[in-house]
């Protein structure tokens, strides 16, 4: 990246990137990596979280997703299942209301 008026580039800090032509705020943490501010190098994202991109910060999962490393991406949990956001686990996947089961077998209650 160049600041205006700069003479040399510079480069971005720890795990980040930027694309040619950019100031320091195009300075972009790798995926599965965050920072609080474009001042202070991006670190390891938690199990949970990813990368938002437009913000550079590590952010909860949504709902229904689970991150269990830092891959910078949460995997969708499998049919019929849900988990709370920020799961870090396929574990943390359940089955729906009205199924029963575990992992990836949920069956639909009986009636009654």
């Amino acid at each position: 990246y160049s600041n205006v008026g700069a003479a040399v580039c510079s480069a971005c800090r720890a795990n980040s990137y930027s694309d040619a032509g950019s100031s320091q705020s195009g300075c972009v943490c790798n995926s599965g990596y965050g920072a609080t501010s474009i001042y202070v190098d991006c670190t390891l994202c938690p199990s949970g979280t990813l990368t938002d991109p437009s913000t550079s910060q590590c952010v909860s999962c949504l709902a229904g997703t689970y991150a269990d490393s830092a891959t910078g991406q949460c995997q969708t949990c499998p049919t019929l299942t849900s988990s709370p956001a920020g799961s870090t686990s396929a574990s943390d996947c359940t089955c729906n209301a009205g199924y029963t089961g575990q992992g990836t077998s949920c069956t639909s209650c009986s009636a009654g």
